[in-house]
């Protein structure tokens, strides 16, 4: 949707854009023998400044960006350029942007901003295959002590390229020459390396960053980059390891490391690395972020809370400028506040969220607490009321509304809602997933899995539907190895998700194997120290007399969520209290 532009009434006080510009052209340096009438911004550039400023106050864009750009072609200085782009970009007029730009580098080829400003306008046009030239001269303008991060940050300009190859062959010719020198060359091979990765070459990108780190083992790009290729070269780990084994590590390597680990799904130790990175360096404020939003996932409120509420005072959050970190730690705040009934402070939290993607976000939390205020009519009209521009955001809330209602065990009135969604829009994956969860609960079991395979059918490679159906058939204790193979080709397309690990541990106590069950079942409580992981363990241990280490597993389980209906049904069944 096009910015929508801001109309001024005409004021008598001079537009601010134009007292900036003014401000900039008329500087003077200090020193008593500066002339006054060395000054750029005669009584004709004035007026014609003031007049292109008026008229973008009055709607008449096309006029104000002429007039700018005619300014800045006789006048040429950077900030009369910029004030052109400017002008331009507010309405998304790209390409008068570009051309804005072309002009400022060719009548200041010296300056860097201009380079600057042409290549974000390229990118934000998509013509990637046109900066070329205007990276290659950024480059060269850059000051020699920082042109190593520009080399550095070249692909990730690529990252979202539908042709990796391609994309890999133009920025190994854009930085050849930079290769061969002294001062870039380490630089251009992280470069290429990261252009590799993005490739898929993960056995390439991992031999130049052994090659690099050999030569310079203090080297923080290139342990930053083993870090990012975890999730695909376990030998990458060694490589982070020992740098981070050196007296001062950066701690760029070790938050790298960090959202690895929590990627690869190991959150004991991303929880221990993170809460070692906030002790060593308590100003980063990433470090607190990654480790509140850990904790939270896991459920361990206290501590979540302290560690976003201090994230939060060293990064405090604005209307202007809210970043998806800022938004994602408020809104999780307002979760921990709403499972504790502190409904004033979690409606707090929520107002002080203005990112427009957390939008049905915010509307769902505050249906929530309606919701728990025992107002579940109000709840569903605040989800109902939502503007849905797009048949995404209709599906999004009409999801919204059936967890919703599923969270208070309304799951008729969820199906019919879903049912309702599935009609409207047929053979939507979240939706056929919502559904088969919801028909579980209800006993719907063909239903159940109908949908599943459905959506298997659609998305082969849907690691979830595979679990889920895989979990199902085995908790009901029927075509356990079809359930086995279900579950094992799950964890083939997410290694070491630890609930699908919990699930391939829960299949093998249902076909006897309880030795096996154990050491599976340990591996992903190892990974995720989960409530529902620490139940299913400690039924095969207590099934196995090992009944001392069942009652403490089931006390963790508690001390994490005491209302857990996994935890309570299996104590029930088992006849266990303490």
């Amino acid at each position: 949707m096009p910015t929508p532009f801001f109309r001024n009434r005409f004021s008598k006080k001079l537009p601010i854009a134009l007292i900036l510009t003014c401000f900039a052209l008329n500087a003077q340096t200090n020193t008593a023998t500066t002339p006054v009438n060395n000054s750029k911004l005669n009584s004709k550039l004035f007026y014609q400044l003031l007049i292109a400023e008026l008229e973008l106050g009055n709607g008449q864009v096309g006029i104000s960006y002429s007039l700018m750009l005619d300014a800045a072609r006789k006048n040429p200085s950077d900030e009369l350029f910029k004030r052109a782009v400017q002008i331009a970009v507010q309405v998304q007029a790209g390409n008068d942007a570009l051309i804005a730009a072309q002009a400022w580098r060719k009548a200041l080829p010296e300056s860097i901003e201009a380079v600057r400003a042409e290549l974000q306008i390229l990118l934000a046009l998509n013509r990637l295959e046109s900066m070329g030239e205007s990276l290659t001269a950024l480059i060269e303008l850059t000051p020699e002590a920082q042109r190593s991060d520009l080399i550095l940050s070249v692909p990730h300009l690529f990252e979202r390229s539908p042709n990796p190859a391609q994309a890999r062959e133009f920025v190994e010719n854009l930085l050849a020459p930079f290769a061969k020198r002294p001062n870039t060359q380490t630089a251009t091979q992280l470069a290429m390396a990261r252009m590799y990765l993005q490739e898929g070459k993960t056995r390439l990108t991992l031999r130049i960053v052994s090659e690099v780190l050999d030569k310079n083992p203090a080297s923080a790009p290139a342990a930053t980059l083993a870090a990012e290729l975890l999730r695909h070269e376990i030998q990458a780990e060694n490589l982070v390891k020992a740098y981070l084994n050196q007296a001062q590590p950066d701690a760029t390597v070790q938050l790298a490391y960090v959202q690895q680990l929590i990627s690869t799904h190991r959150s004991r130790e991303a929880i221990e690395r993170a809460r070692n990175l906030t002790r060593l360096s308590p100003e980063l404020s990433q470090a607190w972020w990654l480790l509140g939003m850990e904790l939270f996932d896991l459920n361990l409120r206290a501590e979540a809370q302290s560690a976003l509420l201090t994230y939060l005072e060293k990064e405090p959050t604005t209307d202007k400028a809210q970043t998806t970190l800022q938004a994602s730690a408020l809104l999780a705040l307002s979760k921990m506040a709403i499972a504790q009934s502190q409904f004033d402070a979690a409606n707090g939290y929520l107002k002080r969220i203005t990112l427009a993607e957390k939008a049905l976000d915010v509307q769902f939390h505050a249906a929530l607490i309606l919701a728990h205020q025992g107002n579940m009519t109000a709840a569903r009209q605040l989800i109902q009321s939502v503007t849905a521009s797009t048949p995404e955001l209709v599906i999004q809330t009409q999801l919204a509304e059936a967890r919703l209602l599923r969270q208070f065990d309304r799951d008729k009135e969820a199906l019919q809602v879903l049912q309702e969604c599935n009609q409207k829009f047929p053979d939507t994956p979240e939706v056929l997933y919502e559904m088969a969860m919801t028909q579980e609960g209800l006993g719907q079991y063909e239903s159940m899995e109908k949908n599943l395979r459905t959506l298997i059918g659609l998305r082969p490679n849907h690691a979830h539907a595979h679990n889920a159906l895989g979990y199902s058939l085995a908790d009901r204790g029927i075509r356990l190895n079809e359930a086995l193979e279900l579950v094992e080709r799950a964890l083939e397309l997410m290694p070491n998700e630890p609930f699908i690990t919990d699930s391939l541990g829960w299949v093998h106590f249902k076909m006897g194997h309880t030795a096996t069950a154990i050491d599976v079942l340990r591996k992903a409580y190892a990974y995720r120290p989960d409530v529902e992981i620490a139940t299913h363990l400690a039924e095969v241990l207590w099934v196995q007399g090992q009944t001392q280490e069942a009652i403490e597993l089931w006390q963790q389980a508690q001390q994490l969520d005491k209302t857990n209906t996994t935890l309570l049904k299996t104590l029930k069944r088992l006849g266990v209290s303490w």
